[in-house]
């Protein structure tokens, strides 16, 4: 029964490792999507209404999506300590 508990354990770190693989994958290509995202916005708004109000415009939407990036990286890198805790309090068992 103990090593069926400690197998389960282990099975739900990996699943927990795989987990943060993904979302790490994930925010990489949003982040990517942004910086386009940023740089078409930045051309078209300075097509549109000239190069100092789309600077302005930029700056907002820059700020923004730093906010978003950032809030997606602090929680993979908070998974991460805590699947590597998990790992730790998993070992001394």
């Amino acid at each position: 029964m103990k090593d069926y508990n400690k197998q389960n354990e282990e099975n739900k770190y990996e699943d927990n490792l795989i987990m943060i693989q993904e979302a790490e994958l994930k925010v990489k290509n949003f982040t990517k999507k942004v910086i386009v995202f940023n740089i078409l916005l930045f051309l078209v708004l300075s097509l549109i209404h000239g190069i100092m109000r789309a600077m302005i415009l930029m700056l907002f939407s820059i700020m923004i999506s730093i906010f978003i990036v950032m809030g997606a990286y602090s929680f993979i890198a908070i998974s991460k300590i805590k699947n590597q805790i998990e790992k730790r309090i998993l070992e001394n068992k």
